[in-house]
């Protein structure tokens, strides 16, 4: 299996220094002459979702091989205009003749927003989390025979998928067009980001926070002229939310929505020159993943990992493109996407030589059962038992004296652990996956 060594020494001299980290490549898929415009993974990990063409299709996790497909659409998938619903049971895209909605378990279209309807066309829009509210801007057809636009103006429509019915008519009360829509994991709340217009050729951005509580606004999150949101995504939790800014600076920004105040800038001094225009949250809220920055690395956009929490690189690297991405709580692979292939990865995080996994031992049995970690010494006596996570960071740590003992990891996230098991003779390392 082929490695890709992520170190220090193919990155430019000023990215920030972290733990070497190799990344297994678990498998590739090159799509030629398809494009791939998302993938993700399902909610048990064991399937990919991935768009391609007019279909979406269903990939063996462990091989990336088709194992089968949604029901088919009747034209083309737009690039960047899929949305899926936090629990990955339903999926919408906009595709030429309409905007489609599928269910994820019966792999069937559910409802069509049809370009012909005679009230309405939808265009860009969001699932909300449980996948039954769809959020969308709609251009509402003219009303008024002498004009000569088709379209009269643009609104919000928020529609409930299992009732098959409109909730709500959001009117814009003032000249302006939403142009990206962003549901929040918890349901609270979405974020619109607008294209006001103050005369044909002049115009500034808006980015406004509405609560699913009445459907009004909240909150005015930023109105400015010089800068807009190109790509916004949420923590697991909906307290954060990430965002790409064009502007002089190209930087990227995390809100709290909770406080409804910017918690941190990432400008490209902070990320080791680069400005990148796609961010995402890893699925346990401690990563942020960066994709294709520029300037290019090795003539390639550079694409990077970062520690949410402890607020530094994890590692980077340049050899893919245009990235959607995708990180499993459950096993942590990271799955890229970039138009024509699909690569999974397994990250062998080694924040430090301490950590390296030993040689398995007939001496030392370690068992999970459930959320308790099972340890026994053959020959020798207990003495301590540390966890840690793969930054390094001690989690737990528990003493013994005994041939045996149980530790709860009841709270912990699901992830990669590593637990040193420290005996009257010697000190082993064994490296384990908690699963909520």
């Amino acid at each position: 299996m082929k490695k890709l060594i992520l170190t220090l020494a193919i990155l430019m001299s000023f990215v920030q220094e972290a733990s070497a980290i190799d990344l297994d490549t678990v498998w590739s898929k090159a799509l030629f002459p398809q494009k791939c415009y998302f993938a993700t993974f399902s909610p048990d990990t064991n399937k990919i979702i991935a768009a391609m063409g007019s279909t979406i299709y269903y990939l063996d996790a462990h091989t990336g091989d088709i194992i089968d497909s949604f029901q088919k659409a009747a034209g083309p998938i737009a690039t960047n205009e899929i949305s899926i619903s936090f629990n990955k049971k339903r999926i919408s895209a906009i595709c030429d003749n309409g905007t489609y909605i599928w269910d994820t378990t019966t792999k069937d279209i559910i409802k069509i927003f049809s370009n012909q309807d005679t009230n309405f066309v939808v265009g860009i829009n969001a699932l909300s989390p449980d996948g039954t509210y769809f959020v969308c801007r709609t251009w509402v057809k003219n009303k008024h025979p002498n004009q000569n636009n088709p379209y009269d103006t643009a609104r919000i429509l928020v529609y409930d998928l299992d009732a098959d019915t409109v909730v709500k008519w959001i009117n814009l009360d003032y000249d302006g067009l939403p142009e990206y829509i962003a549901y929040s994991p918890d349901g609270n709340s979405f974020v619109i980001r607008f294209k006001l217009y103050s005369s044909p050729n002049s115009y500034w951005y808006n980015l406004t926070k509405y609560t699913t509580n009445g459907w009004q606004i909240d909150t005015v999150l930023e109105d400015r002229q010089d800068s807009y949101y190109s790509y916004i995504s949420f923590s697991s939790d909906g307290r954060y939310m990430a965002g790409t800014k064009i502007d002089t600076g190209c930087s990227n920004y995390v809100w709290d929505l909770f406080a409804d105040t910017l918690f941190r800038t990432y400008p490209r001094t902070k990320l080791g020159g680069y400005a990148y225009d796609i961010i995402n949250f890893s699925s346990n809220n401690q990563y942020l993943l960066f994709g294709s920055g520029d300037p290019f690395l090795d003539s390639k956009p550079h694409n990077q990992i970062w520690d949410f929490i402890n607020d530094t690189s994890v590692f980077s690297f340049g050899s893919y493109s245009k990235s959607a991405y995708s990180y499993s709580n459950i096993t942590g692979y990271i799955l890229v996407a970039n138009e024509f292939a699909i690569y999974l990865f397994n990250p062998n995080w080694q924040p430090s030589s301490v950590f390296e996994p030993t040689e398995k031992s007939d001496d030392i049995k370690i068992a999970q059962k459930n959320k308790t970690l099972i340890v026994k010494s053959k020959d020798f006596d207990l003495r301590k038992i540390e966890i840690y996570d793969v930054m390094g960071s001690l989690v737990l740590s528990k003493t013994a004296d005994s041939e045996e003992i149980a530790v709860s990891m009841q709270g912990m996230q699901s992830g990669i652990y590593f637990v040193k098991v420290q005996t009257a003779k010697q000190v082993f390392v064994r490296k384990v996956l908690v699963v909520e």
